[in-house]
This record gives C-alpha cells, structure tokens and sequence, in this order.
C-alpha cells in the first residue's frame, strides 16, 4: 500500500496476494509480503485479505504510522507474521482486532518494544497458526489493549500449513486494559479450539482484570514464573 493509500474490503471482498505456483502446489508455497508505507489505512469490514508471507503494518521510519482495523466480519490471513510495526520509530502504529474481526498467523509482532504500536483487541479473533518445528508467538508490543471484548484465541488452526505439531503460541506478550475503559472491565483473555497456549515471559507483569479462560478442549500450559496475578477460569 503506497503512501497516503487506503483499502476498503466490505461485503464480502476479497483481495489476495497469493499467485498460483507453476508446476502445481499451493498459493501458500510462494511467500508474498504486503507492506503499509506512510499512512496507509485498511480496513476490514466484511472481506478478506489473504498473504502467502508476511504483513507489515507501520513501516522502517514511515513519517505517518499506519492504520489497521479488522471488524465486523472482516478477515486477515497471513501465513508468517503479522506485524503490527516494524522498525518504524517516528510514528505510532495502531492496529485494531474487534469484534466479529478475524486475524490468523504465526506470530503477532511489534518488531520491538522500543517502537510505538498499539494493538487493540476488542472482542475478535486471533487464529493462532504453529509450525511443525517451533513455537509461535504474540510479542514485542509496546502496547496490547484488552477492551471489554477481551482477546479471543483459537487455537484449533495449529499445525494447519505443516500437519500435526507438538508446539503451541507463547504469549510473550504484557496485556493492559485498554484506557478507553475508564473504569470499566476488560475482557480477559479466551483461549478455545485444540491446541495450545503458553504464557511465558513478560506475560507475568500484565495489569489486566479479566479472566483467562479455557474453553472447547484447549490447553493452557502454566509456569508459575509467567502467570503473575491473572486469574484463571476453566
């Protein structure tokens, strides 16, 4: 997306950056990047973008940070990661993953702590996918909201792209209230589907008051160093 763009996919949309391989295989074996340059915007409202790699949100020292919102029947697929910003220092990224939004990839990162990006999660879905051969991620975030839609992991899509896998998502990841709550409660954190979630470093120094919760079969995988004072529900 160059600068200034905007993209719209609503009511059913779809834009794709996965081109059909020659000689056979799956659009998903050829690792397509979408970048956002200054002050780019999506929104997705009722479409689906679809990337075989890897999506950048607010790029190497854009002057003005992007602009992400999933909601609303919405969907986002990368098969790598999904960064929220990557090396951009001059301007914030803000990313919003609402209600009725869908979000799936490997990892969710915001290429580093020192970088200003907020990722909003409001009530929609992170479809959390796993290599065969190492853990995924949630991290490096300077900010992770939880609004009162919480965040909702699925972790039924593990292993999906490479078979069956014996990893899971590492939150390594500090949550906060969203500070558009005021004085009202977030939603916590639920995890649903068959794989696994393990909260591990910097998870532990998050200030959120919801609950965790365990749904449809799902594994937390606890380590009493990580958890802090988050509760948990099963």
């Amino acid at each position: 997306f160059g600068a200034g763009s905007a993209v719209s996919l609503v009511e059913n949309g779809f834009l794709t950056w996965t081109p059909v391989p020659t000689g056979g295989g799956t659009a998903y074996d050829i690792a397509t990047h979408l970048t956002m340059k200054d002050g780019a915007t999506f929104t997705g409202d009722g479409g689906v973008l679809r990337t075989a790699g890897t999506f950048y949100a607010g790029y190497v020292n854009n002057a003005i940070g992007a602009d992400v919102t999933i909601a609303d029947g919405g969907r986002m697929e990368v098969k790598e990661v999904f960064y929220a910003n990557y090396k951009n220092t001059a301007a914030s990224s803000v990313v919003r993953l609402a209600s009725g939004g869908v979000l799936r990839s490997r990892y969710v990162s915001g290429g580093s702590k020192s970088y200003p990006t907020e990722m909003h999660f409001d009530g929609g879905v992170y479809e959390s996918t796993v290599k065969a051969t190492e853990n995924s991620k949630i991290t490096n975030l300077k900010h992770a909201y939880l609004g009162a839609g919480g965040l909702i992991i699925d972790t039924s899509h593990q292993g999906e792209y490479d078979g069956p896998t014996t990893y899971w998502l590492n939150l390594e990841q500090t949550f906060e209230p969203d500070p558009d709550l005021g004085d009202a409660p977030d939603g916590g954190i639920t995890v649903t589907g068959t794989g696994a979630v393990y909260p591990y470093t910097g998870f532990a120094d998050s200030t959120f008051k919801g609950p965790i919760r365990i749904q449809d079969g799902a594994r937390l995988v606890v380590h009493s160093n990580y958890m802090g004072s988050q509760r948990l529900a099963v």
